[in-house]
């Protein structure tokens, strides 16, 4: 497992989610880890959880920050008040943004002869998690100039973590509307992926895992 777990996740990650650490000091953090098999794939499980000496887990440290996760029902019946409904994800939301530097040695690990540090933010810092990407993409769209106002303010109500849920009048404007958001999102280094919306008889109409 350990050679798989090698060639197929560390080494690929190296130089754009991990790093080589050449020291450390006694305030660092080492995250436990396994490999765990499902449905076929091999992943890479880090516990946040899991404490230190001290008796406290890295995630009792990390504040949590403003809660800006949407209200979910609201968002599911902004979606079904008009005739068309959007939906996009946010490919790898979480690893699009960067740790900074002086950050990365609470969240490292051993593997075998090295220390390796995440330059990116990890899903499993549950306590944060949700605030992170958010806060990430209202900044972004706070800070672009040339958008319209009501599409600015359609994606900031449209949001829920990395899922975009958004009501348009028709399937035209739908259209036209997906551009300008992949536009939009490029730009932040944000690939948009799973892009379906209503009204086409192939796709698949679940809105966040409701039909």
């Amino acid at each position: 497992m350990r050679t798989t777990l090698q060639t197929f996740i560390v080494t690929p990650l190296l130089n754009t989610h991990l790093v080589l650490a050449t020291a450390w000091d006694q305030s660092a953090f080492f995250l436990p880890h396994c490999g765990l098999y499902r449905n076929g794939k091999l992943r890479v499980v880090f516990d946040c959880s899991a404490k230190d000496a001290t008796g406290k887990s890295l995630n009792s440290y990390l504040e949590h920050g403003t809660n800006l996760l949407s209200c979910l029902l609201s968002v599911l019946l902004n979606v079904g008040t008009n005739s068309v409904g959007l939906q996009a994800d946010i490919k790898a939301a979480f690893h699009q943004i960067i740790v900074s530097e002086e950050d990365r040695q609470f969240v490292q690990f051993l593997w075998t002869d090295n220390i390796l540090r995440f330059q990116r933010v990890l899903f499993v810092l549950f306590c944060c998690s949700p605030y992170m990407p958010l806060k990430t993409i209202s900044t972004h769209l706070h800070k672009i100039t040339d958008i319209e106002p009501g599409l600015r303010h359609l994606l900031k109500s449209g949001i829920y973590m990395a899922d975009l849920c958004l009501k348009i009048s028709t399937a035209a404007e739908a259209d036209i509307k997906m551009d300008k958001v992949k536009i939009i999102f490029t730009a932040a280094n944000m690939e948009l992926h799973k892009i379906r919306r209503t009204g086409i008889p192939s796709e698949n109409s679940k809105v966040l895992g409701m039909t």
